[in-house]
């Protein structure tokens, strides 16, 4: 009896996830540190250098945004990879069955 062939992608899937919760992180800590630095510089953080760290700010979420959204992506290839090569496998097999 043949054994079929297996594919696990279990680790992708747990790294994807991690990657994502990490992306999420950072996203925070830039937050936090914005909330830190207006309240550390009080009255000096009005104007340019607020309006620095936005722009900033906003570049930082929308990189991270998209980096988790390639991560999401890169998982769903991966799966459907495996569920590809899966069927393929099964019907190379009844060539010789």
């Amino acid at each position: 009896m043949a054994e079929q062939i297996r594919y696990e992608f279990g680790s992708i899937d747990e790294t994807g996830a991690l990657l994502i919760q990490a992306a999420a992180q950072c996203k925070a800590a830039v937050a936090e540190l914005g909330v830190k630095m207006r309240n550390t510089c009080a009255e000096d953080w009005n104007g340019g250098a607020s309006e620095m760290y936005a722009t900033a700010q906003t570049k930082c979420n929308t990189l991270l945004d998209e980096f988790a959204e390639k991560e999401r992506q890169s998982g769903c290839a991966t799966q459907q990879a495996g569920t590809d090569m899966l069927g393929i496998d099964n019907r190379c097999a009844g060539l010789f069955g």
